[in-house]
């Protein structure tokens, strides 16, 4: 996430008909389109090297989103922040 002045992390979920949508929102640094493509491949970090972590983490969510028949995409701008969504099924 970096090092904004004033740090937030926002979580919402909506259901929308059969689904859920579920997003994790932050003001952080954002991430570099360069990247994007990558983020969901195992051993993936792109975090400055302090705050890096071993690559795992949205490699695995993405794993379980598609086992469950959903979705998940990122949407970015470098110095506002990033969005997580996740698409599930309601079951």
């Amino acid at each position: 996430m970096g090092t904004p002045p004033r740090p937030r992390i926002e979580v919402s979920v909506v259901e929308q008909g059969e689904v859920h949508l579920i997003v994790v929102r932050d003001n952080g640094c954002g991430i570099d389109p360069a990247h994007r493509h990558r983020i969901f491949e195992p051993f993936q970090s792109f975090g400055s090297t302090r705050s890096r972590g071993a690559g795992m983490g949205l490699a695995i969510v993405k794993k379980i989103v598609e086992k469950r028949g959903g979705r998940i995409w990122v949407e970015s701008e470098l110095g506002k922040g990033t969005a997580f969504h996740v698409r599930l099924p309601r079951r």
